[in-house]
Parts: structure tokens; sequence; C-alpha cells
């Protein structure tokens, strides 16, 4: 069945270039998460990344380095620009940055949301929400990230603690229980879930999940080893 006109120009991008701003409360891990979640759930493909403040003006660079075909992509708009600060003005740069992508690239995304520029009103009412956020000069409360995150993460298919406690997966299991146990590193059962890689992260949603997958997180197991061996009382 051919595709109509209409469904072509609606069809997003499959590139995409990343832009991240290191924040005190907002890393650029936290940021890199968010984007590479909304492209694994899309279909699209990173193919490059600029840091704000790496390679001197990365902000201008990723504009230029954003080609026609491909999308622009940040976890939260209200994080293109530099936060307030004497001597600076956020707001036009980020009105500046905004406007000069939607003339030249084929699409901007706002990870978080998954809100783009062709989503309309959403869209309007997007960058209206990140220009007043620019303006206040105030950053996302620490962990806001790890929550809008694992807010979305929370849908992860059913069948997955079933999955992991298959006997094809007993290698698996093993290296990421040591991980899961390992009290002497990770305090809690959330700072322990928090340093899973983001796919497992996903994959989990949660540390229920965990818990079901590699069980209690075992004193014994405190090493990352394999539990010791208790000798039998008397």
């Amino acid at each position: 069945m051919p595709v109509s006109l209409f469904a072509m120009a609606k069809a997003l991008p499959t590139n995409y270039v990343a832009f991240y701003r290191p924040l005190r409360s907002y890393t650029t891990e936290s940021q890199r998460a968010i984007v590479r979640l909304w492209l694994d759930q899309s279909g699209g493909k990173l193919v490059a990344e600029y840091t704000a403040g790496e390679h001197g003006d990365d902000l201008l660079e990723w504009q230029r380095r954003t080609r026609s075909t491909e999308g622009a992509i940040v976890a939260d708009l209200w994080a293109i620009p530099e936060m307030r600060r004497d001597g600076t003005r956020p707001t036009s740069i980020y009105s500046a940055t905004l406007a000069a992508l939607a003339a030249t690239c084929a699409v901007i995304v706002e990870a978080r949301t998954g809100i783009t520029s062709r989503d309309g009103a959403k869209w309007r009412a997007a960058v209206e929400a990140g220009a007043n956020k620019v303006a206040s000069g105030r950053e996302r409360p620490r962990g806001h990230a790890k929550k809008m995150a694992r807010a979305r993460w929370a849908k992860a298919e059913p069948g997955i603690a079933e999955h992991w406690l298959s006997a094809n997966m007993d290698a698996e299991r093993e290296q990421w229980q040591n991980h899961w146990c390992n009290r002497k590193t990770y305090r809690s059962a959330q700072a322990a879930f928090d340093a899973f890689p983001a796919k497992l992260q996903q994959e989990f949603a949660s540390t229920r999940t965990a818990y079901r997958i590699f069980g209690p997180r075992d004193p014994d197991r405190e090493s990352g080893g394999k539990p010791a061996h208790k000798k039998p009382r008397r």
C-alpha cells in the first residue's frame, strides 16, 4: 500500500544530534539516559553528541552540525542555555537557538516529554514552559531526571522476571546478582538499582522487579562475590 504524502511529511528522521548542558542537579549522564530512552522507543539513532563546555562553543557547533535531514534532540528545552548569571541573557540564547534549529534541521525533540517541533500547540506550550524556566534561572530539584525516567520505565513489559529466572539467563543473572547484593558498595536497594546500566533500569523498572529476580540483598554477598559458605552450627 503506497505511503501517503501526509504520512511521509509526519515521519520523523532516523538520525539525531544531541546536546547536553551539565548542571549541578541535572548531570550530563542523566540527560543522556533520557535522550537515549526516547531514541530507543522511537527507533532513532544518535549520530553525534555535544556537551556544553567540552570543546569551546558546543552549542553553536550543535546547531551547525545538525543537518536538514536530521533531528536535534535535548533532554529538556530549558537546559539549552546557561542558567542566569551576571552579564548573560539566557532567554535570548534560548529563543535564538530554537529559531535557528527550526530553520535548518528536520525536527527538534524534547526527550523527557516526547514533544517535538511538529506537535503544534503542544510544542508551543513546551517552548513557553522552557522559556519560563530559563527566565527563572532555577535548576530542577535534585533527582528530578531520575524520577521522570523511572515514571516512563515503569511501563516495562510483563514477564521480565520470568525471562531472567529462566535457565538460559543463569550466567547474566549471577553477574548482576553479585552487583545487586553488594551491600558494601551499595548501602540500599535503590542505590544498587541506580547503579545498574540504563538499559537494565529500563527493563526492570523498579527495585521490586530486581528483588523478584535476584532475591534479598544477602549480607553474606556484600563483597560482590558468591555467598560465603557457612559452617554448620554444633
